[in-house]
């Protein structure tokens, strides 16, 4: 049986999907007026363009069954791999391996392995997602809605964007004066909907402002949700960064 400290792993591969703290209480302002264009285009430029990425971030997983905490070390190369390292109380417990067609785990402390196809993760979800789209959510990018099929409405201080794309629903909560994402819902065909909330955001050199603490709100059984909370602590854009993976000879496949 696999400890609960490497569960962690399992979800955040599920995330990844979904998916990447909730804005603190705003003050009622009068919105600035923005065109439909403007907000598309304030959603297409916070995307980050990225070749490598290398960030630190904490982590926190909240779910009826259980409750477990620790730090993550991510490295990336754009359609080619993601690197995950799990520590709990500064131990590597687990490494976490993601190319374009599958997903190995290695538990550390039970010098175990096990691989997945991505094909796993889109029908758990029933959702279509390339491993390009989980380098996306990874880093925080959205999709972009068409503005010809999106329906925008508006409160005191945010818009509301909503549209349908590629089987799924998408609802946009964005500041009116900042620009800023807030919050994002993605519904899927079989009503299940993950909430992914943006805050903290700050600029980085060249690239735009990025949304450091993230909590995402997941469906976890029929009448309960779970949630992930990733904070990061530092990243890195674009600075090469070699990508070591192998599997030990003495560690027991156990799928």
């Amino acid at each position: 049986m696999i400890p609960k400290v490497n569960k962690m792993c399992k979800y955040l591969i599920m995330l990844m999907i979904g998916t990447f703290l909730s804005c603190a209480t705003q003050k009622k302002v009068n919105i600035v007026e923005r065109s439909n264009e403007e907000l598309i285009s304030a959603l297409n430029n916070r995307n980050i363009n990225f070749t490598w990425i290398n960030a630190k971030l904490s982590t926190s997983i909240d779910n009826p069954d259980e409750k477990i905490s620790g730090t993550m070390q991510v490295k990336m190369q754009k359609d080619s791999a993601i690197l995950v390292s799990v520590k709990k109380f500064g131990i590597e417990a687990a490494k976490i391996y993601v190319d374009p067609k599958s997903y190995t785990i290695l538990y550390k402390f039970e010098s175990a392995y096990e691989v997945e196809s991505l094909d796993k993760i889109k029908n758990i979800f029933a959702i279509n997602a390339a491993f390009t789209d989980l380098q996306q959510l990874l880093v925080g990018n959205v999709m972009i809605p068409e503005l010809s099929s999106a329906v925008i409405s508006k409160t005191t201080d945010h818009y509301i964007l909503k549209s349908q794309e590629d089987n799924l629903a998408l609802e946009y909560t964005i500041n009116g004066n900042s620009l800023e994402l807030a919050q994002l819902k993605i519904t899927d065909l079989q009503n299940r909907t993950v909430v992914i909330q943006y805050s903290d955001y700050r600029m980085y050199p060249g690239k735009g402002k990025i949304a450091y603490q993230r909590s995402v709100s997941y469906p976890y059984s029929d009448t309960e949700n779970g949630s992930l909370e990733l904070t990061i602590s530092e990243i890195v854009i674009d600075k090469p960064s070699e990508i070591k993976f192998s599997i030990p000879g003495h560690y027991e496949k156990i799928n």
